[in-house]
């Protein structure tokens, strides 16, 4: 099949850190690509070479207009004609793209779907394409109350490597640890979690913090200030490899983040076995993660989440959960091609 993503910027244009749409929609170009696809991004440069088209990692970036704006909407239909996709995927984040993305589509005679990877969105967007993409039941509900039909959406998540998980070993200096990983920020909330692990300060643990942000410093301080920074420690951001190493040792992974559309570091989590304690909040769709899974816990409140953190010992250690397979990357890449032909696509 061939597929056209349509994205006036990507990942490549800015430097870290990165809107988590548009590090959703490359995970999208390069899933397709590694599962058999032709994938073509219509987009603008990033590269400084004078070429019309770039490719990398079996996905062929192509040049619509040289920036995003006026120019890049009014020859989108053309380039979506030329290319000849079997459908058109749009980054409905880029709003006004959306217009131009579906008349391209009905130049081409294919259908279009957009992807809505945020809470909030542009509600004409919604009833401007033939099938959305959502990457949790939370955003699917937001986008029915904006006018989609639940038949019309597909929740297509974020995958894992089970791949790269099996073979990294568990990382022993992280034996048994509680695990936080994300940005350093007002949404990471790992204030929470702080807060509730000098509750317990009574009983035998050690935390590991994962990420960096601009409020490293000041949870270091509340570490202190607290009496557990000699046994939370804050390594910084580490690499994909790393953190499943962080993961597959550790026993749980505690989530508090009040806003992450898909909580990706903690499926990482649950896949390589740690228990999975979740933070409830309404912009968040970190809970269906855990919702009736066995080795998941909710909470809703601070004392909930310390009565969570003193029954983690009652859970068995593991560094592997094959309950998370239905998140590998090819069982995603066939939701994705489900989603495609449920519009109407033919390749």
């Amino acid at each position: 099949m061939h597929v056209a993503l349509v994205a006036p910027e990507t990942v490549h244009h800015r430097e870290p850190p990165l809107h988590p749409a548009r590090e959703r929609f490359e995970r999208v170009a390069t899933l397709l690509a590694e599962c058999g696809h032709r994938v073509t991004v219509l987009t603008t440069p990033w590269w400084e070479a004078d070429l019309e088209a770039f490719e990398t990692d079996g996905v062929t970036y192509r040049v619509v207009a040289d920036a995003p704006g006026r120019g890049y909407r009014l020859r989108l239909p053309l380039a979506l004609r030329r290319a000849a996709p079997d459908v058109v995927h749009v980054d409905a984040g880029f709003s006004a793209a959306v217009g131009p993305a579906r008349y391209g589509a009905r130049l081409a005679r294919v259908p279009v779907v957009g992807e809505f990877y945020d809470l909030a969105f542009d509600a004409d967007a919604v009833t401007g394409v033939d099938r959305l993409v959502a990457p949790a039941e939370t955003v699917r509900t937001r986008l029915r109350e904006a006018g989609a039909t639940a038949a019309d959406v597909s929740v297509v998540p974020d995958p894992v490597d089970l791949d790269l998980i099996e073979a990294t070993p568990p990382a022993t200096a992280h034996e048994d640890d509680i695990v936080f990983a994300g940005r350093l920020d007002s949404d990471g909330n790992l204030e929470s979690l702080l807060l509730a692990l000098a509750e317990l300060r009574a009983f035998d643990w050690s935390a590991t913090v994962v990420g960096d942000g601009p409020l490293r410093s000041e949870h270091r301080r509340q570490a202190r200030e607290l009496r557990i920074d000699d046994r939370v420690r804050f390594v910084g951001d580490l690499d994909r490899r790393e953190r499943v190493g962080v993961y597959r040792a550790a026993r749980a992974f505690v989530q508090t983040a009040r806003r992450r559309v898909f909580a990706e570091e903690l499926l990482w989590a649950l896949a390589s076995g740690c228990v999975g304690v979740v933070e409830y909040h309404a912009d968040s769709g970190a809970h269906e993660l855990v919702e009736r899974r066995d080795r998941g816990l909710r909470t809703t409140d601070e004392t909930e989440l310390v009565d969570a953190l003193r029954s983690l010992s009652e859970y068995e250690r593991r560094d592997r959960d094959a309950d998370f397979d239905e998140y590998d990357r090819a069982a995603v890449a066939a939701r994705l091609e489900e989603c495609y032909r449920a519009a109407g696509a033919e390749g």
